[in-house]
């Protein structure tokens, strides 16, 4: 049974007994007895949860706010990693696709998920990832995946988490494609965007094994064949420890919140093309080109241009809080390709700023849906195509949407302060922006 602090109404944060159950099963904070003048006297509380037909009742009306509530419920949302989701969608779409490969092969599949196994190396989870669906699901008769593989940044519409939150940050939807955070167009033309991944571990992987280990050939199926399967090959056991050490950090980072971007619909697959995914690389070409200059530089032609202007690219990085890999460009200028004497450093920087800048968009998050502020989610924007509390459209509008880039976090977040203050939000909003700031100082 549940043991709650009872100085005041609510449990304090570092009470030895505060537990998950609490924020979980609980609606609405108990109805407590009169406070006792004497600090921290526990008392047993007993209350009923809701039946199932009772929560499925309350989750109908707004399942895309519970599903982000319940990932910001978390103590370290930023460090979730979505390759942990990659299970959950294979089993929710099973019915697609099982009976076409068979029950075995579809159990064998489950089994060899990422996190499946404790103590797996982030290295290995990152190459189930890359891998275990797709040695499954491709039809060597139809040349294709038989189902659409898993994608922990939805750019392909596969995880619903990842969609939601790039409609409550930017009002952005698979339907519409456009942003309802700023204006984007250029000469009368809205920009369309699409989800991507900022930094790909695939290909940094890939370019440092051909250099440091002469492979004439290398690819993330060679690896997990490898490294997983423990199939022949010709990678040591100390190397595949270097790699972990090397990249380990930046691979699971890879996966969480603060790598997912929106970017000019046709871009993510460009930019490949041109700069490997390399994501500083290619901010530089989202920076220094204009519609032609950009488009020339991708190789495309009138049938598939991609709409996008230099002139856009501040409201850009504010808009997606790029403020802080703008700089990684010029701290790191000249190794600027995957595969560099810093490479450590460089993972280790990337997935640094990666958190950071989860912990930013978490706290966003907080502000555009209300998230343990119950004053800001009874004040909803009263904009029907985007869902939001009133307070952060004034913050995207008031702070992000200016024609000068923000220095960063700090900056905005004061902005944000003054803002609460003139809303008369100060309490709510000052508590979200603190423990972000807490988090932010441990990484700085």
């Amino acid at each position: 049974m549940p043991l709650y602090d009872r100085k005041g109404r609510c449990p304090r944060e570092d009470a030895a007994i505060w537990n998950g159950y609490f924020m979980e099963h609980l609606s609405e904070h108990p109805k407590w007895l009169t406070p006792q003048d004497e600090a921290d006297i526990l008392i047993r509380y007993i209350y009923s949860l809701e039946t199932e037909e009772e929560e499925m009742k309350n989750t109908q009306h707004d399942e895309r706010i519970r599903t982000i509530e319940h990932f910001l419920g978390q103590k370290y949302p930023e460090k979730f990693d979505f390759k942990r989701l990659m299970k959950e969608y294979y089993e929710k779409y099973k019915g697609n696709f099982r009976g076409k490969i068979g029950e075995t092969a579809y159990s064998r599949m489950m089994e060899a998920m990422p996190y499946m196994q404790d103590g797996e190396s982030n290295l290995a989870n990152y190459l189930k990832y890359k891998n275990t669906d797709a040695l499954h699901l491709y039809s060597e008769e139809k040349k294709r995946y038989i189902v659409r593989l898993f994608d922990c940044d939805s750019s392909n519409d596969t995880c619903e988490l990842s969609a939601d939150i790039y409609e409550a940050l930017w009002g952005w939807n698979l339907k519409k494609r456009q942003t309802q955070a700023g204006k984007f167009d250029v000469n009368g033309e809205a920009v369309l965007f699409g989800p991507d991944t900022m930094n790909t571990g695939a290909t940094m992987l890939n370019e440092y094994v051909k250099k440091e280990y002469e492979f004439a050939k290398c690819s993330v199926k060679k690896l997990y064949e490898c490294i997983v399967l423990k199939e022949s090959g010709n990678i040591s056991g100390d190397q595949i420890q270097k790699l972990e050490d090397i990249f380990g950090e930046f691979l699971r980072a890879s996966g969480t919140i603060g790598n997912f971007t929106l970017v000019p619909l046709g871009f993510n697959v460009k930019r490949y093309q041109k700069v490997k995914d390399n994501w500083p690389r290619s901010l530089k070409l989202l920076s220094d080109n204009t519609k032609e200059e950009f488009n020339r530089e991708l190789g495309c032609g009138e049938d598939n241009h991609i709409i996008w202007d230099k002139s856009l690219f501040v409201c850009y990085v504010n808009m997606t809080f790029q403020w802080e890999f703008c700089e990684f460009i010029k701290e790191y200028k000249g190794c600027e390709e995957y595969v560099s004497e810093r490479q450590k450093e460089i993972c280790d920087t990337l997935a640094r700023l990666i958190e950071r800048r989860g912990i930013f968009m978490t706290a966003m998050l907080k502000l555009a849906t209300g998230c343990g502020c119950e004053k800001l989610k009874a004040e909803k924007n009263s904009d029907s195509a985007w869902k939001v509390t009133s307070f952060y459209k004034k913050v995207v509008d008031d702070v992000l949407m200016k024609e000068r880039t923000r220095t960063g976090y700090a900056e905005v977040f004061e902005h944000i302060r003054k803002l609460a203050e003139r809303e008369m939000v100060s309490d709510d909003i000052g508590r979200i922006i603190e423990e972000a700031e807490n988090k932010l100082m441990l990484l700085a």
